[in-house]
């Protein structure tokens, strides 16, 4: 039997476990909670824990560490491009309110 832990548990939300015996497979993915990252990033210490045998049981456990990066400002995520608009005309009137 396999599990896993987080030192902060508010950082399992950004990771799904399928112990199914044939995958057995981490999934990364911070897409609903941004804050998860904090202003530049966080570290989770992640430990998965292993069980196995019926009458006499071993347990063994391995730790890695999950850094979540704040998307907003990581360069490697995102990029915005400086460009130069040309040829374009931009018409500037007066609000005038009487005429809504």
């Amino acid at each position: 039997m396999y599990s896993f832990t987080v030192t902060d548990p508010s950082g399992a939300d950004a990771i799904t476990f399928n112990a199914d015996m044939i995958v057995r497979e981490f999934t990364f993915e911070n897409l609903l909670d941004v804050t998860l990252s904090g202003q530049k990033s966080v570290d989770y210490i992640v430990t998965v824990n292993a069980d196995t045998g019926i009458s006499e049981v071993k347990a063994d456990a391995a730790t890695f560490t999950l850094t979540l990066k704040n998307p907003c400002i990581d360069p490697n995520f995102v990029f915005i491009k400086p460009s130069v608009l040309l040829n374009h005309i931009y018409e500037l009137h007066e609000h005038d309110p009487s005429g809504y």
